[in-house]
């Protein structure tokens, strides 16, 4: 331990004052290679967290003040610090067991390594358009590595199993960067992280790990906070589509994937997920109907009407739905959604329509209601008795 301090801070005791960031960037990759050829002989923990630490701090502070000196090397070195300490891991020995401390030095390598990186592209003199896309190209390489090591130790390792998921979490967490990092649009953030959640919960799906599912439900939350967190309502159908549509499908894709798992918790994100992709999808398209409605020159004071019309349309959907397929939890969605779909005609549609709009407005509903109310009442029998059944 005393030699890996004195070998890591040796350049900054010795330090003339010239700050050569390439050399010590370089320097301190030497020092955590030769910590890695110890891995492979000695299993001694303290020295591989104490020389990753160290070697984290020093490249950090380094890049911080000397700023101006950072260049392509000093980019590589990082990237190649982060790869020496992910590589633990993959060095040990085959019948050494695998600790905490191989589950956390991939997770928290990629993620210095990733920040750092991208610090250091920020910080160099590229045009806005080569710089976005450089940014996501090295969020692009991380994830790649990372995912291969895990690959790699897995064949490797009859317990890989046990140490994979941190592998595969640093891989989904650098390419869910990656679409945003060269876009850095709201929209894209959303559409980018719903995309790769539902990714997730397919290979959750195929290959059984509940780690998947966590991670998938994390990256869900982060496409959630993506669609709302902007103050600027879409004003285009194309950035509410990428904000809101994609989110809703990946949901929807979701939870289909999950569709034939027996696994308990599979079984409740099932659940959940299409809970949240029924409700998502009400908001999604009561916005577009209620916007499209509204920036037309001739269906402006029949917004109102037509969101309630639209409603009604899903709420008889709903209920048709849950009789044909006997489910209770459909139809007393749909019932509920007629009741609010009544409350807000009487509430807000009679007083924002004309003459004609209101008598196109009561017709339709009344049409939908009847039908809706029918076909209740046809079938009511059956999924009654289907009840009993259940019970």
């Amino acid at each position: 331990l005393t030699g890996c301090v004195g070998a890591y801070l040796t350049p900054v005791l010795l330090s003339d004052g010239s700050g050569n960031l390439p050399f010590l960037c370089c320097y301190t990759v030497l020092i955590s290679a030769g910590v890695l050829i110890v891995s492979r002989l000695h299993r001694w923990r303290g020295l591989e967290v104490t020389a990753f630490v160290l070697s984290a701090v020093i490249l950090a502070v380094g890049a911080a003040k000397l700023t101006e000196r950072i260049d392509l090397v000093c980019l590589a070195a990082v990237f190649v610090n982060f790869l020496v300490f992910s590589l633990i891991p993959l060095v040990r020995k085959r019948d050494a067991a695998l600790g905490l401390l191989e589950w956390l030095l991939p997770i928290f390598g990629a993620a210095w390594g990733l920040v750092l990186g991208i610090y250091m592209i920020s910080e160099l003199d590229l045009s806005d358009e080569v710089e976005r896309f450089a940014l996501a190209g090295y969020a692009v390489l991380f994830s790649a590595v990372t995912l291969a090591e895990g690959i790699a130790l897995e064949k490797r390792r009859a317990d890989g199993a046990k140490i994979q998921p941190a592998f595969l979490c640093a891989a989904a967490f650098a390419l869910a960067l990656a679409v945003p990092l060269a876009f850095r649009r709201a929209e894209v953030y959303a559409a980018s992280w719903s995309v790769l959640a539902a990714v997730l919960m397919l290979a959750a799906a195929k290959s059984g790990k509940r780690t998947l599912v966590v991670l998938g439900l994390i990256v869900f939350a982060a496409a959630f906070f993506a669609v709302w967190n902007e103050s600027r309502f879409p004003a285009t159908f194309a950035e509410r589509f990428f904000r809101g549509g994609v989110f809703t499908a990946a949901l929807f894709a979701a939870a289909s994937f999950l569709r034939k798992q027996t696994d308990e918790l599979m079984r409740e994100t099932r659940v959940f997920l299409w809970w949240a992709a029924g409700v998502s999808f009400l908001v999604y398209t009561s916005v577009e109907v209620f916007r499209q409605l509204d920036d037309g020159k001739w269906t402006h004071h029949f917004r109102h009407g037509g969101l309630s019309i639209w409603w009604a349309i899903l709420a008889v959907i709903l209920v048709a739905g849950g009789i044909r397929k006997n489910v209770k939890t459909l139809r007393i969605c749909g019932l509920a959604l007629f009741i609010a779909c009544l409350v807000k005609v009487y509430a807000i549609d009679i007083s924002g329509l004309n003459t004609l709009g209101k008598v196109i407005a009561f017709i339709l509903l009344g049409l939908l209601f009847l039908g809706g109310a029918a076909a209740y009442i046809q079938y009511r029998k059956r999924f009654a008795q289907g009840e009993e059944e259940t019970k």
